[in-house]
C-alpha cells in the first residue's frame, strides 16, 4: 500500500483481523485492559487514532495538512558501508536503533513514513509514535506511552504492555530526542534501558541529531541518514511543483548557484527553503545569513508580492526589518530561558515581555507580534488551545544566533564565555555561529577556552595515573554511579553538570563506555566491586565508577579520553590556523588601504646663468 491515502475507514479494514487476534489470545488482567478491543468502535478508535500518521504539515504548505504520502521523497539510510533505501520496517537492521540526521533531515517524516509503513503492511504492526518533545520534569516518557495506549484503547498496566510489547505487533517510535530538555535526558535514558531490559522484543526506533546522549546509550544501534545530492534535487522539487517549465527554472538557478550555498543545500528543509526563496526573489543568495534574511522576508510577502502593487501592512506595525530583529531577540530569550521548541501562551507572552524590556524601541502590541509571526509567516503554529510552536527548531536556532551575530564585539565575547559554560543549552545555535559569524566563534569560542579544557584533559591522561583519572571524571560528572539487578547494569546514573563543551562531550560518553565494560565483566568481578563499596547483595546494586575502574581496569576509559584528545586538538589547530589566515587578510588589507609609499625626489638644481 506504498503511496496510499491513509484514512480511518481503510485501516478500520486492515486492522480488524490483527486486532481481534490480538484480543483473543490474551489473557487475565491484559485480555481485561483490552476489553475495548472485543468492539467494533473499539477499532474504529484506533483506526482514527493512527490515521494521523498521515497528516502533516510541512514549511512548504504550512497552513494545510497534506497527506504523508503526497509529499514524501524517499530517505536512504547508511547501514554499515551500503545505501539503502527504506520502504518500511522490514528494510531496518534488527535491534533497537537510533535514526541520526542533521538539522532539517527529515527525521521525523522518516519517522512518520517508518510508522504509516507499519499500520498499512500485509501484516500490521501498531506503531507508538511519540514526539520527545513533549516531556519535561512533569510527564516522563511513560507517562507519555500511557497517553498513547489510552488513545487506543488500551489501559497501561504491566501486564498490558508486556503482552503487546512480547506479541510483535507494537513498536516504539520516538520521534525527537534532541529535544528533550536537557535536565530530564538522564531520566529518559534509564526509561529506555528498563524498557530494553523488562521487554526484549518490543522494537525501539529513536530519531535525534548528532551528539545527543542517546547514541551512546547500551543497546541501540545507530543508522545515519544520507545527505541529499545533486541527484535528488529533480525528483524531490517534483513533489513540491509539478509544473516541468517551473521546476527546470528552479533545477538551473540551483546549478547555477554560489559554492557557499551549493554547501548547504543537503537536506530536505535547506532545498524546501531555497525553492521558496527562489519563487519570490528570483535568485538565490550567495551567503548563509544572506539566505535566511531573505527568508524571513519572502515567508510574509510570498504570496502577496504576486499581485501588483500589494503591500502588506504588518500587524505589529513594525517594518519588515525591525519585526526581524525582535523576531531574533524573542528566539534568544526563548533559548536562554530553556522554553525550547514549544511553549504555552503563558510562556510565550512572558518571552515576548522580556524581548520588548531589552529592546522598548520595538514596542508592539503582543497580539500584532503573535499574527504576523504564527498567521502571516508561519514561522510558528499553534497546537491546540494553548501552545504555540516554532515551525522547525532550526528557525529558533538560527534567529538566535543571528541576534549573538548583530552584537557588539564586548557583548559577544562575553556570550561566547557563556556559551561554552553552558553547552547543553547552546549546542545548536552555535553550529550555526560557527557558520555566520566564523571569526569571533573561533577567537572568543575555541580559542578562548578549548585550550584550557584540553590541558585539563591532558593532566588527567599524565603519565596513566588512576588517580589523576578518577579526579578528572569526578570534576566532570561527579557522584557517577551503575545500577545493577542480578549482576546485570541497567542503569548509569550522575550529576547534570553544566560542563563545557569539551567535558560535555566525554562525560555523554561514559554511560555507553561502562555498559560495554560491564557486559564484559565477570560476577565476581561485579561482586568485588560491589564489596568495595560495603554491599554484598546480588540483587540490587549500586557502585560507584571509581569502584568499577579500579576493579576492572581504566584501559576502557584512557583510550576513549585519548581519541577524544586528539580530535580536539585537531580542531583546535583548524581554527589556530584559521584565525591566523584572518588576521594576515586583515593585514594585508590596512596596508593596501595605505596606498603606495611616495617615491622620494631628488632636489632639483637651480641652473646658473652667467
Amino acid at each position: 500500500m506504498a503511496g496510499t491515502i491513509i484514512t480511518a475507514t481503510l485501516l478500520t479494514k486492515v486492522l480488524t483481523p490483527m486486532i481481534a487476534d490480538l484480543y483473543a489470545g490474551a489473557k487475565g488482567t491484559a485480555k481485561k485492559e483490552l476489553t475495548k478491543w472485543n468492539a467494533v468502535s473499539g477499532v474504529k478508535k484506533i483506526a482514527k487514532t493512527l490515521s494521523s500518521i498521515d497528516k502533516v504539515k510541512t514549511i512548504w504548505s504550512p497552513e494545510l495538512e497534506t497527506s504523508l504520502s503526497n509529499i514524501y521523497f524517499p530517505s536512504a539510510v547508511i547501514i554499515g558501508n551500503k545505501l539503502t533505501v527504506v520502504n518500511d520496517i522490514s528494510g531496518l537492521p534488527a535491534g533497537n536503533l537510533v535514526i541520526e540526521g542533521i538539522v532539517g533531515q527529515g527525521k521525523s517524516m522518516f519517522m512518520r513514513h517508518i510508522a504509516a509503513s507499519m499500520i498499512t503492511n500485509p501484516e500490521p504492526i501498531i506503531p507508538c509514535l511519540i514526539e520527545l518533545r513533549n516531556i519535561n520534569e512533569k510527564r516522563s516518557l511513560t507517562s507519555l506511552i500511557t497517553l498513547f495506549l489510552n488513545s487506543i484503547s488500551v489501559k497501561n498496566t504491566p501486564e498490558a504492555f508486556e503482552y503487546l510489547a512480547s506479541s510483535g505487533k507494537i513498536a516504539l517510535l520516538l520521534d525527537g530526542f534532541d529535544e528533550i530538555p536537557a535536565i530530564c535526558v538522564n531520566e529518559i535514558i534509564v526509561e529506555l534501558q528498563l524498557l530494553q531490559t523488562i521487554h526484549p522484543d518490543l522494537k525501539i526506533l529513536i530519531s535525534s541529531r548528532p551528539q545527543s546522549h542517546i547514541q551512546n546509550a547500551s543497546g541501540f544501534r545507530v543508522i545515519r541518514l544520507k545527505e541529499l545530492s545533486e541527484e535528488d534535487y529533480s525528483p524531490f522539487i517534483s513533489k513540491l511543483i509539478p509544473d516541468t517549465t517551473k521546476r527546470n527554472e528552479v533545477l538551473n538557478a540551483l546549478a547555477n548557484c554560489a559554492t557557499g550555498i551549493q554547501g548547504i543545500i543537503i537536506t530536505p528543509l535547506m532545498l524546501t527553503l531555497v525553492v521558496i526563496v527562489y519563487q519570490t526573489e528570483k535568485e538565490i543568495p550567495s551567503t548563509l545569513s544572506g539566505f535566511f534574511d531573505k527568508l524571513f522576508g519572502v515567508v510574509f510577502a510570498k504570496h502577496d508580492r504576486l499581485k501588483a502593487g500589494f503591500n502588506r501592512q504588518h500587524f505589529s506595525g513594525l517594518s519588515e526589518d525591525q519585526l526581524k530583529r525582535l523576531f531574533e531577540i524573542f528566539c534568544f530569550m526563548a533559548i536562554q530561558y530553556g522554553l525550547g521548541r514549544s511553549m504555552r501562551e503563558a510562556e510565550f507572552n512572558k518571552n515576548f515581555a522580556r524581548s520588548i524590556a531589552y529592546t522598548p524601541e520595538l514596542k508592539c502590541p503582543i497580539d500584532g507580534f503573535k499574527k504576523d509571526i504564527i498567521k502571516v509567516a508561519c514561522l510558528m503554529i499553534e497546537e491546540g488551545i494553548d501552545i504555540k510552536t516554532f515551525l522547525h527548531k532550526s528557525i529558533l536556532e538560527y534567529h538566535a544566533a543571528a541576534f549573538v551575530c548583530s552584537l557588539p564585539e564586548e557583548q559577544a565575547e562575553h556570550f561566547y564565555d557563556t556559551a561554552y559554560n553552558h553547552y547543553e543549552r547552546w549546542q545548536h545555535a552555535l553550529r550555526f555561529l560557527e557558520s555566520i559569524d566564523r571569526l569571533r566563534y573561533a577567537k572568543y569560542y575555541i580559542l578562548k577556552n578549548l585550550p584550557t579544557e584540553l590541558s585539563l584533559l591532558r593532566a588527567a591522561l599524565d603519565g596513566r595515573d588512576l588517580g589523576k583519572i578518577l579526579s578528572y571524571l569526578d570534576m566532570i560528572a561527579p557522584d557517577s554511579k551503575a545500577k545493577f539487578t542480578e549482576l546485570t547494569m541497567i542503569k548509569f546514573s550522575r550529576t547534570m553538570m553544566n560542563n563545557p563543551e569539551l567535558a560535555q562531550l566525554i562525560s555523554d560518553t561514559l554511560p555507553s563506555i561502562f555498559f560495554n565494560m560491564c557486559r564484559h565483566a565477570t560476577d565476581d568481578q561485579i561482586i568485588r566491586a560491589a564489596m568495595s563499596n560495603g554491599q554484598d547483595s546480588k540483587h540490587e546494586l549500586t557502585i560507584p565508577i571509581r569502584n568499577l575502574i579500579i576493579e576492572l581496569g581504566d584501559e576502557a576509559i584512557v583510550n576513549s579520553l585519548k581519541e577524544i584528545e586528539f580530535s580536539q586538538t585537531i580542531k583546535l589547530q583548524a581554527f589556530e590556523n584559521y584565525v591566523k589566515d584572518e588576521k594576515l587578510k586583515g593585514n594585508l588589507f590596512i596596508d593596501m588601504l595605505s596606498g603606495p609609499k611616495p617615491v622620494a625626489r631628488k632636489a632639483r638644481t637651480r641652473k646658473k646663468y652667467p
